[in-house]
């Protein structure tokens, strides 16, 4: 069996490239970013994007319940958001399919896997309700409870 090297090649002027931007970005004025060099985070303006009783989603992101944020991943904050969306009606699972699973995985995800994702969405969101707010409708999906949630 034959070892296999690979060789990588930087520019003469690496280091001093390398050097100058770790100075910048080290620098107490400069914002690191994600979202470019320019972006500057705007702090306290979190306006609620989506409201249902005491359940918020806001604009950063976040998902809350009486101002308190509930930690969740990405794909609980869409499937709770997809609940939020549709109070009172029947959320199936190809709904919930097409809402929080990506595209080329759609039709391998069997539904056992999605009610996973909604019973751990559940558990979240009882502690903060003291209640299931999310009831099974016979094996076709889930009808969100407003009335529990107000």
């Amino acid at each position: 069996m034959s070892s296999m090297y690979i060789k990588i090649w930087f520019p003469e002027d690496f280091e001093k490239k390398h050097e100058a931007y770790k100075a910048k970005i080290l620098s107490p004025n400069h914002k690191i970013s994600p979202f470019g060099e320019s972006f500057e985070p705007v702090y306290g303006e979190f306006k609620p994007e989506l409201t249902v009783g005491e359940l918020q989603t806001f604009n950063d992101g976040t998902v809350r319940f009486k101002g308190e944020i509930i930690s969740m991943r990405g794909q609980l904050k869409e499937l709770c958001r997809l609940f939020m969306e549709n109070n009172q009606k029947l959320v199936t699972f190809d709904d919930v399919r097409d809402q929080i699973i990506d595209s080329k995985k759609r039709s391998s995800i069997a539904n056992s896997t999605i009610s996973k994702y909604v019973s751990e969405l559940r558990s979240k969101l009882r502690k903060h309700f003291g209640s299931d707010v999310l009831p099974n409708q016979k094996k076709e999906g889930w009808i969100p409870d407003i009335k529990k949630m107000n």
